[in-house]
């Protein structure tokens, strides 16, 4: 009872501060890295995340357990998050085309850009750097302390926005932003009726 009570004096303005300090990061301290290493400084960087995510948890004592809740997912809450996936896929795809139509030079060079490093090393480390540790390392700080300093929000849809938003903003591309707000929204949505980090990270 008493690591919840703590978990819950997070507000909205220790998300926010600990969200412009991974948005500096990504800047000034990520993109260099990446620039030199390439892929392996995209993993690098998704370390440096899962920092950001974890040692403000613990210098705010919150209730680490509160904020980064993992628990053995119900069989119906697989189902319902294979679910949402499939929508928000179909989503993201539909938003992902129309963008493309309205800006194919925009959209063209980030498809280029991205193939060029998922193609720099093989498969199997590409498939961990590339998918596994931002599922990880980002939900640890979007749907873990992110989302956990907006607890004191009522309206669980106003949350969901913000963290769309946030999540949208995170990928620093214009080009990206609406596909990913709707992707941050839909799993967003999932951790608040789970209350279990394992399964956005799914």
């Amino acid at each position: 009872m008493e690591t919840s009570n703590r978990a819950k004096q997070l507000k909205p303005y220790h998300g926010i501060t600990i969200f412009i300090l991974v948005l500096l990061m990504l800047i000034f301290v990520a993109a260099p890295i990446q620039e030199k290493l390439g892929i392996y400084g995209v993993a690098v960087t998704e370390v440096i995340i899962l920092l950001l995510a974890v040692i403000p948890a613990i210098l705010l004592k919150t209730g680490l357990r509160e904020v980064f809740p993992i628990k053995k997912p119900a069989f119906r809450q697989i189902i319902g998050t294979l679910v949402i996936w499939i929508g928000s896929f179909l989503a993201v795809t539909l938003v992902t085309l129309i963008t493309g139509y309205l800006f194919p030079d925009g959209l063209g060079k980030v498809s280029s850009a991205l193939r060029g490093v998922f193609t720099s090393v093989p498969m199997g480390i590409a498939f961990l750097i590339i998918a596994v540790m931002p599922a990880v390392c980002e939900e640890a700080l979007h749907r873990g302390i992110i989302l956990a300093s907006f607890n004191c929000l009522k309206n669980r849809w106003i949350k969901i926005l913000c963290m769309g938003i946030i999540f949208g903003i995170f990928h620093l591309d214009p080009f990206r932003f609406l596909p990913t707000a709707i992707l941050g929204m839909a799993i967003t949505y999932i951790m608040i009726q789970t209350q279990n980090i394992l399964l956005p990270i799914f």
